[in-house]
């Protein structure tokens, strides 16, 4: 009997450790840029917008600001194979007459207080430099552009949560959230895609 009891008790300290190690800050971000990337043809505007995953594999840990370029150039994960950041590729094509376009970013976040994010240009220079993420606000993703017919632009978005140097789990360690990207041309008309956690 006391062995039996011995390995109940043991089972379930091992069940409430497993429990813990996963519950922080798992974002596992599925991409839906196939779904939602519709391109809206009016008044010469033709123009698509593409969300890609690069690197989302990981459960995110916090990071330090400053070293979220590192993170990202050793493919979004630290020395012991931990989550750094996210990145996605974020491609607009110009199929219809030249416009000029104004980008901005919108996240609906639930439980998660320290997220932040950064955008990088095609020659992986800072576009828009580190950002805390806003729930529910418009954010820019950088300067406007401009695109003739048949040209495109493509973008990095690095998503990370910056560290507290302390415990944080209670405040980041069960969220979730949604995005979504939108590029507005001249005359209003715009094209959004949108992705998530889970």
């Amino acid at each position: 009997m006391k062995k039996n009891n011995f390995l109940i008790a043991i089972s379930v300290i091992s069940l409430i450790v497993i429990l813990l190690g996963s519950t922080f800050s798992y974002f596992a971000v599925s991409v839906r840029s196939n779904q939602d990337a519709a391109a809206l043809t009016a008044l010469g505007f033709d123009t698509s917008v593409e969300i890609t995953a690069l690197y989302n594999d990981k459960a995110l840990i916090p990071m330090d600001d400053v070293d979220v370029m590192t993170g990202y150039h050793h493919n979004c994960v630290d020395d012991q194979q931990f989550g750094a950041c996210q990145a996605y590729n974020i491609h607009v094509v110009n199929s219809g007459d030249t416009m000029n376009y104004n980008g901005f970013i919108k996240f609906n976040v639930t439980d998660i207080e320290n997220l932040k994010y950064l955008i990088l240009d095609e020659d992986e220079n800072k576009y828009v430099d580190n950002t805390a993420i806003t729930s529910g606000e418009n954010q820019s993703l950088g300067n406007s552009f401009s695109l003739n017919a048949g040209e495109s632009r493509d973008f990095i978005l690095v998503i990370w949560l910056s560290n507290l140097n302390g415990p944080q789990d209670d405040v980041d360690g069960l969220g979730s959230f949604t995005a979504s990207v939108t590029y507005e041309a001249n005359g209003g008309s715009r094209i959004t895609g949108t992705f998530s956690s889970h």
